[in-house]
């Protein structure tokens, strides 16, 4: 009898040892108590098509800075997670029922599962979430330089360095149906669900062709919700072609049809992020602006521009300085 129990004690320690052996080889990384798994790193890296390094780094910095929020912010309270909840709510009964239709509670609990999430790991993580945006806010809202100021001859100075401030450029008044590769959580879909988007993509397309009027197809298809809800349906409004938030949405190719079209562009186009169908309600041509337009429009650039690195740099300043003071274990 007692070499039965020392053999079932040492069968026990060894599926304990092994099991432990299993999880410990499945860590890519500790950041205090929170753990990051290599499955998490190489979905994530898949997501964002970046390295698996780059996807380790970004995800190393999430939890510090996760760590860092729970020990300097005061924690999200239930209300607070309450209302972002309400508020992805509403954005995804825009997105799956229309304006005026509310999801029930059934259905938004079956969009989640649906995502793979449960209710419990969806609020924890709007919890994540809200705790490192407070974190960085924070930081950003106390700084030295909290209210940017631009000066007469830093805008004086801007407008000789990019003269092109003096114009406006190029662009068009856009409608558009988005075909997105990513679910309502910002996970990308699998290559079943993409193929099934292209198949969608392209019988919205010879529709369009048949003379199907755009906005009538638009609450169909599109997976855009600010497009979507605009008025007639799918109106984008007027892009600057040369603006850099185009021109890293959209491909080259992508510009180079909208300055070469008008009308519907009889095409589906394929980025990283999904398709887009297009049509051109007209061209903006491209205008001198007047002294104090330009100087309005520079000071704007100078302004964003700012917010933009210092946030960058105040973001990096806090992983900088929390990874000298938090215990981190590389596997």
């Amino acid at each position: 009898m007692i070499k039965k129990i020392l053999f079932l004690i040492i069968i026990a320690n060894t599926f304990f040892l092994y099991s432990q052996t299993l999880l410990f080889n499945k860590r890519a990384a500790r950041v205090a108590d929170q753990v990051i798994l290599k499955s998490t790193v190489k979905k994530h890296a898949e997501l964002y098509q970046i390295s698996y390094d780059q996807a380790f780094e970004h995800l190393l910095e999430e939890e510090l800075l996760y760590v860092g929020a729970t020990i300097y912010i005061d924690e999200p309270t239930i209300e607070d997670i309450e209302n972002q909840v309400t508020k992805e709510k509403k954005i995804l009964s825009l997105k799956y029922k229309g304006k005026n239709q509310d999801l029930s509670d059934e259905e938004f609990i079956s969009i989640i599962l649906n995502n793979n999430l449960s209710m419990t790991t969806y609020k924890a993580n709007i919890k994540k979430s809200l705790w490192i945006e407070r974190f960085l806010n924070d930081h950003y809202d106390r700084g030295p330089n909290a209210s940017l100021f631009i000066s007469d001859e830093d805008i004086t100075r801007t407008l000789e360095k990019f003269p092109e401030l003096g114009y406006e450029k190029e662009g068009v008044e856009l409608s558009m149906i988005y075909f997105s590769f990513y679910n309502a959580n910002g996970n990308r879909i699998g290559e079943y669900e993409e193929e099934k988007k292209r198949l969608q993509a392209s019988v919205c397309l010879e529709d369009l062709k048949k003379g199907v009027p755009f906005d009538e197809l638009v609450p169909r298809y599109s997976d855009d919700l600010i497009s979507l809800n605009s008025n007639p349906p799918g109106f984008v409004g007027i892009l600057t072609l040369d603006d850099p938030r185009v021109t890293e949405k959209f491909s080259e190719e992508i510009v180079t049809a909208l300055k070469n079209s008008k009308g519907l562009i009889k095409k589906v186009f394929e980025t990283v992020y999904g398709l887009y169908i297009f049509q051109v309600l007209s061209k903006i041509e491209p205008q001198q602006l007047s002294v104090e337009e330009a100087r309005m429009k520079a000071e704007d650039f100078m302004l964003k521009l700012q917010e933009i690195q210092r946030k960058r740099q105040i973001r990096t300043d806090l992983v900088k300085d929390l990874k000298d003071k938090i215990e981190i274990k590389i596997y």
